[in-house]
């Protein structure tokens, strides 16, 4: 038994590297293609919003890690309320961070008199909100030992991606450049959750109090870290 829990070990880790260097690779190619076909104006709003980018993501703490470390001792019905919870949390959360990206967005595109700036948020902020579904849907595929799939879906759709980019070639649009990313990220990301879903038959289970208390408690762990996030990064800045 402790061999076969090593030798699932030893190859998850394995697929994960497999799948890591694969996907740097392909996401380096891709970032390649758009430099090349994409508008250098255009680019230039892709990366002055990714700048503004990082000084939001630090709120985009995923509390379904907690699963890591005690998903083994539920039952279904447990688990069940857990991932409902989750989703729930990840709902608001995401919610949150694509209004914050549309002011952003709305503030670039007044300032600089370019609409392409508020296309931006709002495609990353679509984005966030089906990585919310991915992420718990990668957990729950790991926990249960399913790194092939995973690993799998994830270079199947980065490969997606990288096909779907070069349809640039045929009309160099800013809009089409959003549309690939919006397409290939949902793709992506309810495939995952769906397949993570199935593979642990997930009933959808709504217990109003149970939600409401975790999700309190989640809020305020959530805070938490936020601030702690941000009087480290102030430290840092200092030194």
């Amino acid at each position: 038994m402790g061999k076969r829990i090593r030798e699932i070990v030893s190859s998850s880790v394995f697929l994960a590297i497999i799948e890591k260097m694969l996907e740097m690779t392909i996401n380096f190619v891709f970032s390649m293609v758009v430099v090349r076909l994409l508008n250098i104006k255009d680019y230039a709003v892709i990366t002055t919003f990714t700048g503004y980018m990082t000084f939001v993501s630090f709120i985009n703490i995923p509390p379904e890690t907690f699963l890591y470390k005690s998903y083994s001792s539920y039952n279904k019905k447990e688990r069940d309320e857990k991932i409902t919870s989750f989703l729930f949390f990840d709902s608001i959360k995401a919610f949150i961070i694509l209004c914050t990206y549309l002011i952003i967005g709305y503030m670039l595109s007044q300032k600089f008199n370019n609409i392409y700036y508020f296309f931006i948020a709002l495609t990353n902020g679509l984005i966030i909100v089906a990585e919310q579904f991915y992420c718990i849907g990668r957990i729950i595929l790991e926990l249960n030992s399913k790194q092939y799939k995973l690993t799998k879906l994830t270079l199947m759709a980065r490969v997606l991606r990288l096909a779907l980019i070069f349809s640039l070639l045929i009309k160099n649009s800013f809009i089409i450049y959003c549309s690939v990313m919006i397409f290939a990220a949902y793709a992506e990301d309810f495939i995952g959750y769906k397949i993570a879903i199935k593979e642990i038959r997930y009933n959808f289970e709504f217990n109003f109090k149970n939600i409401i208390m975790r999700n309190n408690i989640f809020f305020r762990i959530w805070l938490k870290i936020i601030i702690i996030s941000r009087y480290q990064n102030n430290i840092v800045c200092l030194l």
